[in-house]
């Protein structure tokens, strides 16, 4: 069964932000586990590494089928634009992802 057209276009455009908040809840719900069981601060650097890895590997797989997400029979124009909105916020939410697991990878452990 095939999802209908305008839900998928809808889950390309949401696709990045949610990789991302998924990534950024990840890694404080490890900080916070961590902190409340050990009462150390360090979190792996293997898990902080295994799961910015799987979310920018997730960023690049929306990049690579964003053409599945965008709209099709619209106009041209519209599906350009739909295109290079989910490239830039990909863009954007990788940024975010390296920029939110950067600080744990550099703390010592």
């Amino acid at each position: 069964m095939r999802m209908p057209a305008k839900i998928l276009a809808f889950a390309g455009l949401l696709a990045p932000p949610v990789i991302w908040a998924a990534h950024w809840g990840l890694l404080y719900w490890a900080v916070s586990l961590e902190l409340t069981l050990s009462r150390t601060v360090p979190v792996s650097g293997a898990l902080v590494f295994a799961l910015t890895a799987a979310a920018l590997l997730a960023l690049a797989l929306v990049v690579w089928r964003a053409r599945a997400f965008s709209p099709n029979g619209q106009e041209p124009g519209l599906r350009t634009f739909w295109l290079q909105f989910i490239h830039v916020g990909a863009l954007i939410a990788g940024a975010g992802i390296v920029y939110s697991a950067l600080p744990l990878m550099m703390v010592p452990a």
